[in-house]
């Protein structure tokens, strides 16, 4: 069983992920952390499918912390939500905590106000106010209910939208989304995990 995180660690959960239960918090060593982002590099394994790992769909809830994301960040690109960057308005964000498990993966950012920046596949996001974003794991392949992140779009109108679901579909990514009470629909590519 891994360890418990450490007391500051546990503060950081505690503000930032309140719904979050201490009890069941593990600290992730980073060489199980080397070990399964290998294994996804060698089946091609996605983000998608490490997100929404059956060992995440138990009561239990396992932390990386932003030495093990820093890591994370220099040896693999993923294509999930970046641990690092530059927002639109000039300023450094930084993932400082990821925690997954008891069916729900939560992203918390050093920053609290809300931060627009451009992804990997040059799409426009922002991070909302809290610099929280969550999803529960609604099964293999599927997150669903996503908090705390919009992305701009044009269908008709262009507007930041919701995002309601993202689902994996073989080598593609169903991306739900709602705006102006409207639910759209675009099918992305879904690239695995690689080595930088």
């Amino acid at each position: 069983m891994f360890p418990p995180p450490g007391a500051d660690e546990l503060a950081l959960l505690r503000a930032r992920l309140p719904e979050v239960s201490a009890a069941n918090v593990r600290l992730i060593p980073a060489d199980v952390v080397t070990d399964i982002m290998a294994r996804a590099v060698a089946t091609r394994g996605t983000y998608m499918d490490l997100l929404t790992d059956g060992v995440l769909r138990t009561s239990a809830v396992y932390y990386l912390p932003v030495a093990g994301l820093t890591e994370l960040d220099r040896t693999y690109a993923t294509g999930a939500l970046p641990y690092s960057g530059k927002a639109k308005d000039g300023r450094p964000f930084r993932m400082i905590a990821l925690a997954a498990g008891a069916n729900r993966v939560d992203f918390v950012y050093d920053r609290l106000d809300e931060f627009e920046f451009v992804s990997e596949t040059g799409s426009d996001f922002k991070v909302l106010p809290g610099g929280h974003v969550s999803a529960a794991i609604a099964g293999p392949g599927v997150l669903a209910d996503i908090k705390g992140a919009k992305v701009y779009g044009c269908s008709g109108l262009c507007a930041w939208a919701s995002f309601l679901k993202w689902q994996k579909e073989g080598d593609t990514l169903r991306v739900t989304v709602k705006a102006f009470g409207s639910t759209k629909d675009k099918v992305v590519p879904l690239q695995p995990v690689r080595a930088k």
